[in-house]
């Protein structure tokens, strides 16, 4: 057998998985042939040839890839244990992932705009209307008995309005305007209508600067809280009803039948 004949069988045992390998390998082997001055025809088995270095599979790789079977093997199943990992993005199995919530939720909004509206400010309703804020109204003219604009500067009438809305409650402000108002008993009644009047009692208003109480007309002191006289209503029948200003019960459903 000639010396060709056995190192092609050889290169092609290293090389047979890779055709390009063994191509390669073959041609490496002729080069080196040529380069001595050799032949393939004039080499034979009885021939002493110089041991060469013959190529290797690690030879023909990139030295990343330059991997043991058992390297690769490892890398493989590396690899395979990734991919079954779960993501830490991935919403878990049986759980539907939360959208995050865009901007205040219905419930923020309404609690919002109650408290805008207890501390006089402007506000939306619940339909989108805009409420202006409250403001200092004209105080009464100056045919007024009491001559209320006379006794009280600007400045005085201005901390009481911000006095009364800084409360930002109504138990408060309810409480505010029951320590300023009195309910006396109706006096002789000079008219004709006599018992046909409705009014079953009188009412003086006043205003506290500092230690002094001041006596005011209706108008004046709603005119200086901004309010309408639906809060004095409300305050004389809760005084009439529980002798004090108990709490609001707005929003409030007791006694409800549990099923």
């Amino acid at each position: 057998m000639r010396m060709v004949d056995k190192l092609g069988a050889l290169v092609q045992l290293l090389f047979e998985d890779d055709e390009n390998l063994l191509g390669e390998a073959e041609a490496e082997c002729e080069n080196w042939f040529l380069s001595e001055g050799l032949t393939f025809n004039d080499v034979i088995l009885e021939t002493e040839l110089p041991v060469i270095d013959l190529p290797t599979l690690d030879d023909y790789l990139p030295i990343d890839q330059s991997w043991s079977s058992d390297s690769l093997e490892t890398a493989i199943a590396d690899n395979d244990d990734d991919n079954n990992k779960p993501s830490s993005d991935a919403p878990l199995p049986g759980r539907r992932k939360r959208r995050p919530k865009a901007g205040l939720t219905l419930k923020k909004k309404v609690h919002a705009a109650k408290q805008a509206r207890n501390r006089g400010e402007a506000y939306n309703t619940f339909s989108g209307r805009l409420v202006p804020a409250r403001t200092l109204r004209q105080p009464c003219t100056a045919l007024c008995r009491l001559q209320c604009s006379e006794r009280f500067s600007p400045q005085e009438r201005k901390s009481l309005f911000q006095e009364f809305w800084s409360i930002a409650d109504h138990k408060g402000q309810w409480e505010f305007i029951a320590k300023n108002l009195d309910i006396l008993p109706k006096g002789t009644c000079t008219s004709d209508k006599g018992d046909e009047s409705r009014r079953s009692a009188s009412r003086r208003y006043y205003f506290w600067v500092g230690q002094d109480k001041r006596q005011v007309c209706k108008t004046y002191f709603l005119n200086t809280l901004a309010i309408s006289n639906a809060w004095i209503g409300t305050v004389c029948k809760k005084l009439a009803d529980h002798g004090c200003v108990n709490e609001d019960g707005r929003g409030r459903i007791g006694n409800r039948k549990k099923a």
